[in-house]
């Protein structure tokens, strides 16, 4: 991020970096409000969102650097980018208003946007968007071919960021569905085909719980969530949920704790908290994951098999770590020391 003193506003700007260091860091766009950075699979595009004077919409360029391409225009805006395994779709979760109508303008929404506002749920409002009023996050899933974009979750909730299965067909997701979730919260992990028409999510695991969906197992029989079975809860935990089951068995997924051991909160990150969402190294063999620890947020790992027990990786007094990506081997993130 830049700040801009002619212009006595923030700049946000994306650059790139050597992970090792030598090159010095190149500014790759100019916009006002570029944010959300993230790569494709094959390492030769970046998706961002970009807020030049409106919603944020996302734009695609060449990761070398070039000129940006919009790719979307939604009255309301998108959201982060989640690119598929195959690089031929983008998930992102964005707001969608129940009342509006196909083929309205501007001026329609505006009228919306000032009319009294009517509820009947106490979660009618959030922090940082303030009043939801009749609007909704859901999931969309973009068409890097043809540019085509669908939504493909809708109704009276919000879905949460998705992840991808490794075959590119099904996003997983974390969703307050039920009717009377204001008052009694829980949020259970969904799964939604997306590889055909429109389908029905399907509840995969924590009905009595939340579960934030990080990661697929690379073999596709299992999610690593931050999460915890029930709820009111203290600590999140690192959850492995898996997505088979035995010949003949049937009920609820089977949930495995990686962090039963460990009596810290997993910190996944968000608006005004450090942290990250785990990610899978190793090959799927390893978990990296951020806990609070004294009022720091530390780096962990543990065996994404829930085999052996989680240690440290970054820790120590006064240090936090916000920010959290894996890639051949190493990982990157902020450090506050």
């Amino acid at each position: 991020m830049l700040f801009r003193s002619d212009a006595d506003k923030n700049v946000q700007s994306l650059w790139r970096v050597s992970a090792d260091g030598g090159q010095p860091a190149r500014q790759l766009t100019r916009g006002q409000a570029d944010s959300s950075p993230a790569w494709s699979p094959d390492g030769a595009k970046i998706a961002f969102l970009r807020a030049d004077g409106g919603a944020a919409q996302l734009w695609v360029m060449p990761a070398d650097g070039g000129e940006p391409e919009q790719v979307t225009t939604l009255p309301l805006g998108a959201g982060a980018a989640v690119w598929s395994p195959d690089g031929t779709k983008i998930a992102f979760a964005a707001p969608v208003d129940l009342r509006a109508v196909p083929g309205e303008d501007d001026a329609a929404r505006a009228r919306r946007a000032a009319a009294p506002v009517v509820t009947t749920r106490i979660d009618y409002k959030a922090d940082g968007s303030g009043l939801l009023r009749t609007v909704r996050k859901h999931l969309h899933v973009l068409d890097t071919g043809s540019g085509e974009v669908r939504p493909v979750t809708e109704g009276d909730w919000h879905a949460g960021v998705p992840v991808w299965s490794p075959d590119s067909a099904k996003l997983a997701f974390g969703a307050a569905t039920a009717p009377d979730s204001d008052l009694h919260y829980r949020a259970p992990v969904y799964t939604v085909d997306v590889s055909g028409g429109f389908a029905k999510p399907e509840l995969v695991a924590l009905g009595d719980g939340l579960g934030f969906p990080a990661a697929w197992t690379p073999d596709g029989a299992a999610l690593i969530v931050a999460g915890t079975p029930s709820v009111p809860f203290g600590h999140l935990h690192l959850l492995r949920v898996s997505l088979t089951a035995p010949a003949g068995v049937t009920g609820p997924a089977e949930v495995t704790d990686l962090t039963a051991t460990l009596d810290r909160n997993v910190m996944p990150g968000g608006p005004g908290y450090p942290g990250g969402m785990p990610q899978l190294a190793d090959g799927g063999d390893t978990v990296m994951f951020c806990v609070r620890d004294r009022g720091c947020s530390h780096l962990y790992a543990v065996p994404a098999d829930g085999s052996g027990e989680p240690r440290a990786v970054v820790a120590g007094a006064g240090r936090v770590v916000a920010g959290l990506s894996v890639s051949a081997g190493k990982a990157a993130g902020a450090l506050a020391t």
